[in-house]
């Protein structure tokens, strides 16, 4: 679970970017605590040794359109997973 420092953070940058193809976000796992990043990228782009996901992936189809502060759920091939954004930066431009 998030401490509140964390939980207070994310909610300060509410107002972010949203995720979208390009976008290099950070977020946190809240099963195992851990903070991930992740590109979201065109299907042709995805290279997972590289940290680049699919837009097709369940995981980006979970956090596409979130903010950072927000939470949502992915359903992956290994189960559910509850996830909070933590930061979102737009690398296209």
């Amino acid at each position: 679970m998030p401490s509140r420092g964390d939980a207070a953070a994310a909610a300060a940058e509410r107002n972010g970017p949203a995720v979208e193809v390009g976008s290099l976000v950070r977020y946190r796992s809240e099963e195992d605590e851990d903070d991930e990043v992740v590109t979201v990228v065109r299907p042709d782009e995805a290279d997972p040794f590289r940290r680049r996901i699919s837009v097709e992936s369940p995981l980006a189809r979970a956090l596409l359109g979130r903010r950072p502060g927000e939470r949502t759920t992915a359903f992956t091939p290994g189960g559910r997973r509850y996830l909070l954004v933590l930061a979102v930066q737009d690398r296209s431009r």
